[in-house]
């Protein structure tokens, strides 16, 4: 099921949890948009909604699912500071570090969904390379990242959990979370 972000109850009930805590929320949503489908993540701000982001990489078995976005990759005004919202492989596109080096954000928050990749080299539980790339990608740009993935599987894909808060030196400040329960990573950021 595909929401409108604006028009859903469940986002308006975390717009008045944003509010009364002064708080920050990047989710993953399934977006409509008239006719078509994005892999969206909404970004709340106390209060309000400050935009969404529509996954420009699609990978794999999405392709099918939903639409490529063409926007390009947004820049959000938080209290806190800019922020930049990445998707699961977004995160593997390096021209789009150079877009939010040049945009100065302060955080980069990447809802995901990482997977065994089975083939030589690939992600897999023992060799996470979502939150090295993470890593790899705040130390470059000199940008916290705040990584979400999921654990367990799903219609026959499994997921790799290993969420984590990585400083803008590159050091993991908080996880990696569990590969199999799930599990919350906090840490302060100095932005």
């Amino acid at each position: 099921m595909a929401i409108e972000p604006y028009n859903d109850n469940f986002i308006n009930d975390l717009r008045e949890l944003t509010k009364k805590f002064s708080a920050t929320i990047v989710m993953g949503i399934p977006e409509r948009d008239g006719n078509k489908i994005y892999n969206s993540s909404a970004l709340i701000d106390s209060g309000k909604i400050a935009g969404t982001y529509r996954k420009v990489n699609l990978w794999d078995k999405e392709k099918p699912l939903f639409d490529e976005s063409s926007e390009g990759f947004p820049v959000f005004k938080t209290h806190f500071g800019l922020f930049g919202i990445l998707i699961c492989y977004d995160l593997w596109k390096v021209d789009v570090l150079k877009v939010y080096a040049n945009a100065a954000v302060t955080l980069m928050a990447i809802p995901t969904n990482w997977v065994v990749v089975n083939k030589e080299g690939g992600q897999s539980k023992t060799n996470p390379v979502g939150l090295r790339l993470a890593q790899n990608n705040a130390k470059l740009q000199k940008v916290a990242y705040v990584c979400a993935d999921r654990v367990g599987s799903e219609n026959g894909i499994e997921f790799i959990g290993d969420s984590g808060i990585v400083s803008s030196n590159g050091d993991i400040i908080a996880g990696p979370a569990s590969s199999d329960m799930e599990e919350i990573v906090c840490a302060s950021i100095d932005l």
